[in-house]
């Protein structure tokens, strides 16, 4: 089965080029998935106050109207009732995903459920990051919603590390991986029905962890191309999502402006910040890269 987990790794490029319909299937799902999957954050006052918020609701009650039925546990701040529709739509990305690229179930139920906990795990990842250097802009909806999002695993790791203020919220990072790697390799065990846990596979998803942090430097640096477009037009200061696009890009374009100065009334400090996020992302790529050599 480890076998299967590097091959896998390695030839998901190819596999996907040559079965061109689904990553388009694999779009409508990712949607969808994420539409329940923040639902379980979403409360009534949320989507009351949140116009985006207030859609995903909107689309998400009929199927939760009709899966509540079986399943309806809600606690004072989530509601857990999606994760059934999420582990359906699971199931179904799976069975259909084997069915059109003529692939053993076993093999596509594992591609599709390793790849929603490869998002969760960048998900979560960005939210740490962003919480954990911006505590002072709480006050912003999206922050807010993002540390409510994170509370768990946060509550999670306290139990093991004690933190003295927000900046310190990162080294939840470290819990982070340790359990993507235990439910990797649970993964692996379920869907092998009995296979062993080894080193060689916790590694595996160890670095395959390393691999989609390093990765998360394509999002850094899509914020801050974003963010330097809208300076171009003068935005609303006062709406959240601008506020928000802000937020995350001042931490990294703030140190490297207090460097470089400005040229002619240009800010450079936004394309030295993409080049350091791509020097990083090339770095880390090729030593992770070297592993599945």
């Amino acid at each position: 089965m480890i076998e299967f987990v590097l091959f896998f790794i390695k030839n998901i490029k190819t596999y996907l080029m040559q079965n061109p319909i689904i990553p388009l299937l694999e779009i409508v799902f990712q949607i969808l998935l994420i539409f329940f999957f923040l639902r379980i954050f979403i409360t009534a006052r949320n989507a009351f106050d949140n116009p985006i918020f207030g859609a995903i609701s909107q689309l998400t009650n009929p199927v939760l109207e009709k899966t509540k039925k079986f399943f309806n546990y809600v606690t004072r701040s989530y509601d857990l009732s999606p994760l059934l529709p999420i582990l359906l739509l699971l199931l179904t990305q799976g069975v259909l995903t084997s069915l059109l690229a003529s692939t053993p179930w076993d093999a596509s139920s594992f591609r599709t459920i390793s790849g929603f906990l490869d998002w969760i795990f960048q998900v979560y990842a960005v939210i740490i990051i962003i919480t954990s250097f911006t505590p002072q802009y709480i006050s912003n909806p999206i922050v807010s919603f993002f540390y409510k999002v994170s509370d768990p695993l946060i509550t999670l790791t306290n139990k093991f590390i004690a933190f003295r203020s927000d900046v310190w919220r990162f080294l939840s990072l470290i819990f982070l991986v340790l359990l993507y790697v235990l439910l990797q390799m649970s993964l692996v065990m379920i869907i092998s029905l009995g296979a062993d846990f080894s080193l060689q596979l916790a590694i595996t998803f160890g670095v395959k962890s390393l691999a989609l942090l390093v990765n998360l430097t394509t999002f850094f640096t899509i914020t801050i191309i974003v963010g330097a477009l809208m300076s171009w037009f003068s935005p609303d200061p006062y709406n959240p999502l601008v506020q928000f696009i802000q937020i995350i890009t001042y931490p990294i374009v703030e140190p490297i402006r207090r460097v470089i100065p400005s040229l002619g009334g240009i800010d450079l400090s936004p394309i030295f910040a993409i080049f350091v996020l791509q020097f990083v992302n090339g770095m880390g790529s090729a030593l992770i890269n070297s592993f599945y050599m």
